[in-house]
């Protein structure tokens, strides 16, 4: 046979392959090591629930869906995901976003059966070890590393709507299958900022609102860590001790007012960097403090009230000096309601216990 004939048997091929449909086209063959793990992250739910630990409970009542809280409290916006094996290696998942419901959001990661870090035994392959998490870091930046230092502005919260967030969940013996998908848990999101929540009683909500809060002392910290002390032996985010999560930056010389959101409204709030509070060590020494202004809603123009809000327990109706918080700790709401004459404060956190009243007579 001459070899055009040759060429013309190639081209007849080439057209017939061309007049196949899609579907009968032979399937691509998968990569039969390549396991899809499944990994859900989320902060505090606004479902009301039995909370399963304390890292459950709600951070705040359940938002208005026609007056949301700003910034986001329960959202993520980016994920970075850490694989940290046995001898605490770091090594980086890449996550691909799957669905998001009552924001509990669920991600794809995929995991070579023949990597160094997987367990091989009778046939079957297992991995064990945890999974950080990272969310909302400024600008969807991945940190390089989960497990120490994780600086940020404190600034990017008002700029970005977002929280930045931490968490951890534990892989025991997690058997990597190739046939179907495999779940590898939960991940519960500790907000890296305390709150601090001010609002008017319900008696007076309606008459009243809060103008200003200014505080009285300065050396609040412009720059927030996302990394919680602890979380580099914490089995669940769940497991670490809520107040020895305090990882104060150690940067003191940048420092940002305080920005509360909502004012002219009966209820405002602020999200501060964590940081140390005044030790009380004399009679004329304080705890930390805001001053708060209230105005009628009415429009009726007599003088303003003010008073303040102590940070600290109290006794007897006044506020007990010598019980200053010592630290403003993260995923901490420190919620303050007032009503009038006389002015009243009640001071606890939503989450973990510490409640009291205190009567204050207006300024």
């Amino acid at each position: 046979m001459k070899i055009y004939q040759y060429i013309l048997i190639a081209v007849a091929l080439f057209i017939g392959g061309c007049n196949s449909s899609v579907g009968e086209l032979p399937p691509v063959q998968e990569q039969t090591d390549i396991c899809e793990l499944v990994v859900s992250v989320s902060a505090e739910t606004t479902v009301a629930k039995e909370p399963a630990t304390r890292a459950d409970t709600e951070w705040d009542e359940d938002p208005n869906p026609e007056d949301p809280i700003t910034p986001l409290e329960y959202a993520v916006d980016h994920i970075s995901l850490y694989l940290i094996t046995g001898d605490n290696s770091v090594l980086y998942l890449t996550p691909t976003y799957m669905s998001e419901s009552d924001n509990r959001y669920t991600y794809k990661v995929k995991v070579n059966r023949n990597a160094s870090y997987v367990n091989r035994q009778n046939g079957s392959y297992y991995i064990s070890g945890r999974i950080a998490a990272i969310a909302n870091y400024p600008d969807g930046v991945t940190p390089a590393e989960p497990l120490g230092d994780v600086p940020y502005p404190l600034s990017t919260i008002e700029r970005s709507g977002h929280i930045p967030m931490w968490g951890v969940t534990t892989l025991d013996r997690l058997e990597l299958l190739t046939d179907r998908t495999v779940s590898a848990g939960e991940i519960r999101l500790l907000r890296s900022v305390p709150k601090i929540t001010i609002q008017m009683a319900e008696d007076f909500k309606d008459i009243y609102k809060i103008t200003s809060v200014v505080p009285d002392q300065k050396d609040y910290l412009a720059t927030a860590n996302c990394f919680p002390t602890g979380g580099n032996t914490a089995a669940t985010t769940g497991s670490l001790l809520i107040e020895g999560c305090f990882n104060g930056t150690s940067d003191l010389t940048d420092h940002a007012a305080p920005v509360f959101y909502n004012l002219g409204t009966d209820k405002v709030w602020t999200y501060l960097a964590e940081r140390e509070c005044l030790q009380v060590t004399g009679e004329s020494d304080r705890p930390l403090s805001f001053t708060v202004t209230l105005e009628r809603k009415d429009g009726v123009t007599d003088a303003p009230f003010t008073g303040k809000v102590y940070l600290c327990d109290y006794t007897g109706g006044a506020p007990d000096y010598t019980t200053a918080f010592p630290r403003l700790v993260r995923n901490h709401d420190y919620q303050y309601k007032i009503s009038l004459t006389p002015l009243e404060f009640i001071i606890s956190f939503k989450e973990w216990i510490f409640g009291g009243k205190v009567h204050v007579e207006l300024e």
